[in-house]
C-alpha cells in the first residue's frame, strides 16, 4: 500500500483526535485495506465493506 504525505497528515490528526478518519483515504487505499483485512480475518467482502461504510458514517 503506497503511503504519502496526505495519509501521514491524516494519521497525525487521527492520533490527536483519538479517532480513525476513513473518508479522506483514497479509493485504492481502501480497496487494499479491505483486501488485507479479508486475507487476515477470512471475513466475507460484503461484511468488510459494510463495516467501512458504518465507520465512515459514524466518524469512528
Amino acid at each position: 500500500m503506497p503511503w504519502d504525505e496526505l495519509f501521514f497528515a491524516l494519521k497525525i490528526k487521527n492520533e490527536h483526535a483519538g479517532r480513525l478518519g476513513i473518508k479522506p483515504l483514497s479509493r485504492q487505499y481502501k480497496r487494499s485495506l479491505t483486501e488485507l483485512i479479508r486475507i487476515l480475518t477470512e471475513m466475507e467482502q460484503r461484511h468488510i465493506r459494510r463495516a467501512f461504510r458504518q465507520a465512515g458514517r459514524r466518524h469512528a
